[in-house]
């Protein structure tokens, strides 16, 4: 139970981080170095994006996939680092 639990709320904290900065990243545009304009360009034409909506939409898709992978590898990174290997005996 307490490793359901545990897991859960490693869960729970990827989402919401996820979440959060992505939401902070589409408000602060400036404070993070910008993807290069052909990485957009190959996007656009990928998704097919008509209109402003459709390229909001994918502006979020984008985030939430980077930081996604961002915020599980930080998280498995530091789970490595705080619970110690336990070694069978």
């Amino acid at each position: 139970m307490k490793k359901a639990f545990r897991y859960s709320l490693v869960g729970l904290w990827i989402l919401f981080s996820t979440g959060y900065l992505t939401r902070w990243w589409l408000t602060h545009p400036d404070v993070m170095p910008r993807l290069p304009e052909s990485f957009w360009v190959s996007l656009i034409q990928l998704y097919g994006s008509q209109n402003g909506e459709e390229l909001a939409d994918l502006e979020l898709l984008v985030g939430l996939a980077m930081f996604f992978i961002i915020v599980t590898l930080l998280t498995i990174f530091i789970w490595f680092i705080w619970c110690p290997v336990k070694k069978n005996r």
